[in-house]
């Protein structure tokens, strides 16, 4: 399985349940085992985070949000103060990828408004959604199947929905801090590089045509193998 997931041939959802047939079949699991994690409430309220954080992601609804929080700062460590926190906060309740998706836009055109450049802001971001992401029990789904079996095998154990809270605020505290002290001095402005990206598109891409009788069409990038062209 390891092997697998690790040649990336094969979708995850594939791989893992073509793993669980192959100990079930020959009766190293039993079927109860091989189900018991199909009717995990952890995985039934990953699912629907899942749910949940993409459709915020596509309709954008928390866009109008983010940009009246992040307003007109004059200064890069004020925009940068500005972006993590309320960043790091909805990455406690959502899924950091949607989020970051969202932002993307979002960072783009306050770096237009502002003239701050967006590779200064971007790494950030996305380095102050990790850390929200273990704020809650809710943030990442590795935090939900850990604590659900915590609270089913060890007695006297039960961890709240802000169970790690405690621990991850002063991280988060001291990680926002040093995102906004260090990140002006190590991030470089990459503006003048993404605009010859737009002026010269050639440079930089491939226009491919697929002929109808291919026997691609239909198929993902990975399953055409194009992945790693």
């Amino acid at each position: 399985t390891l092997a697998y997931l690790i040649k990336d041939n094969f979708p995850v959802h594939v791989v893992m349940l073509a793993s669980i047939l192959f100990q079930l079949i020959p009766g190293i699991i039993t079927p109860a085992e091989a189900l018991a994690g199909f009717g995990d409430p952890s995985i039934a309220t990953i699912a629907v985070l899942f749910i949940t954080a993409e459709g915020i992601s596509r309709t954008s609804v928390l866009s109008p949000i983010f940009r009246y929080l992040l307003g007109r700062p004059s200064k890069l460590w004020q925009a940068l103060l500005r972006l993590t926190i309320p960043v790091a906060a909805a990455s406690g309740f959502l899924n950091n990828t949607p989020i970051v998706a969202m932002m993307i836009p979002v960072v783009q055109q306050f770096s237009r408004r502002t003239g701050i450049p967006a590779s200064k802001l971007l790494m950030p971001m996305n380095t102050a959604t990790v850390m929200g992401g273990v704020l809650t029990i809710l943030g990442t789904s590795t935090n939900l199947v850990v604590v659900a079996l915590a609270n089913k095998n060890l007695k006297d154990v039960e961890i709240g929905i802000f169970g790690p809270s405690k621990a991850a605020i002063p991280v988060l505290i001291v990680g926002i801090a040093y995102i906004a002290i260090a990140a002006p001095l190590l991030l470089k402005d990459r503006s003048e590089a993404l605009t010859r990206i737009i002026q010269n598109p050639r440079e930089y891409t491939v226009a491919l045509v697929v002929e109808e009788k291919s026997p691609i069409v239909g198929s993902s990038v990975l399953e055409a193998g194009l992945r790693h062209l």
